[in-house]
């Protein structure tokens, strides 16, 4: 027979078998989260119970109306020869898609026109954000923390997702930062840091984030920014771009450059001012910083 109690922090489960009793307690934050724990019968202590916290096969999200969300997705469209088992409630307003393997993909258009959607939680085995994913899913809030495992973030992943908030950080786990990703994410309105790692932001990739206040700090490892890839971002601080070599810049990258500081790497504002591309851009100022 099993039982369980809650105090509020953590559920404690307990099983007796053979006439020995055991226990193991869980938060219950990581149970309200769905994380998939397996209980088999025990070896030499409770300790040897395999407990599957971070296997990576969920997704939890919320919704505006505290209704599901209706959509049926192909088997494999999460991951390769992946399934998706069941999609539940598991809280007052928290649903839960549970897949039987590891979810490495977030399907093109998978949550795309979703305006119900409130929040989500990818998992950290994720590593592509497909095509329009999350395009004009407009009551998403919140801030944005995108898993350090994805490699890829597609066209219009994130389109006229236009109630995130606060800053956004763009892991160094990303090669390339897809055209029109963020474009019209107008709600943003902290920084914006591209980390080491990052090789292409495309075209508009950031177009229209009109609220950015903070600093754009991009990194050493950029090669290639795309046209307009930071238009309309007419409130966003200094840039920041740590790369000794200009990358390739391309046609009103950057707004109205006259109101902006741009930083570089000591000893390279003249290679700035000189380079293709940049020699055309007329910063207010060009400052050397020491990254």
């Amino acid at each position: 027979p099993a039982e369980n109690a809650s105090d509020g922090n953590n559920t404690t489960l307990c099983v007796e078998q053979n006439g020995e009793r055991h226990e193991r307690t869980f938060s219950d934050r990581q149970l309200t989260a769905n994380k998939s724990i397996v209980v088999s019968s025990p070896a030499d202590s409770p300790e040897a119970w395999p407990e599957r916290e971070n296997d990576n096969t969920t997704i939890v999200y919320t919704t505006t109306d505290g209704n599901i969300l209706s959509f049926n997705p192909k088997d494999g469209a999460f991951g390769d020869g992946v399934k998706v088992i069941r999609h539940i409630r598991t809280g007052d307003n928290e649903f839960t898609i549970e897949c039987d393997g590891a979810i490495t993909r977030i399907p093109e258009r998978q949550f795309e026109n979703k305006n119900t959607l409130q929040s989500i939680i990818l998992p950290e085995s994720v590593t592509t954000i497909g095509d329009h994913a999350f395009r004009d899913c407009i009551n998403l809030t919140g801030s944005l923390t995108i898993p350090r495992s994805v490699t890829t973030i597609g066209v219009c992943a994130f389109l006229n997702c236009k109630s995130l908030k606060g800053s956004l950080t763009i892991p160094g786990s990303v090669t390339t930062i897809g055209r029109s990703a963020f474009g019209s994410c107008s709600g943003f309105n902290g920084s914006l840091t591209i980390q080491d790692g990052v090789n292409t932001i495309r075209e508009q990739a950031f177009g229209g984030c009109s609220s950015f206040t903070g600093p754009l700090t991009i990194s050493k490892s950029v090669t290639t920014i795309g046209s307009e890839a930071f238009s309309k971002c007419m409130n966003m601080g200094d840039i920041y771009c740590k790369a000794t070599v200009p990358p390739i810049i391309r046609k009103g990258a950057f707004p109205d450059p006259s109101q902006r500081v741009l930083r570089v790497p000591r000893n390279c504002a003249e290679t700035y001012r000189t380079a293709p591309g940049w020699s055309n851009l007329i910063f207010k100022e060009i400052v050397e910083t020491e990254f």
